[in-house]
């Protein structure tokens, strides 16, 4: 993935912990070191966030070959489960991604599996 795809994935995950209204300092710190870890800067994604849509970003990764997609789903889970539970706001969004990523209802089921194994 180039970092137009990653800046993409970012954006995804940001919206996922903030559909509950909130951002946990377990969430934010996640976000950090997800971001650091795919060489995003803050500066970048602060950007992204001012200039870039959700529709932008999920087409952006719809582009991506099923694995790559896979990958996404894997990092909203994660996402999800960083402040140590899933709430529903946030399933219902991987769910609503998944559906647009033509991912199916086990990949979700997957995904959140091995999110919340490590929790």
């Amino acid at each position: 993935m180039d970092l137009n795809d990653q800046i993409a994935r970012c954006r995804l995950m940001v919206s996922l912990v903030a559909v509950d209204e909130k951002i946990t300092d377990e969430e934010a710190m996640f976000l950090r070191r997800t971001f650091e870890r795919m060489g995003v800067t803050e500066q970048e994604m602060g950007l992204v966030m001012e200039k870039h849509s959700e529709s932008a970003a999920v087409a952006v990764i719809k582009g991506l070959d099923r694995v790559d997609r896979l990958e996404v789903l894997d990092d909203l889970s994660y996402a999800a489960f960083a402040d140590g539970h899933l709430d529903e706001h946030e399933k219902n969004y991987i769910e609503r991604m998944a559906q647009e990523l033509d991912l199916d209802e086990q990949d979700v089921a997957e995904a959140l599996g091995r999110a919340k194994a490590l929790h």
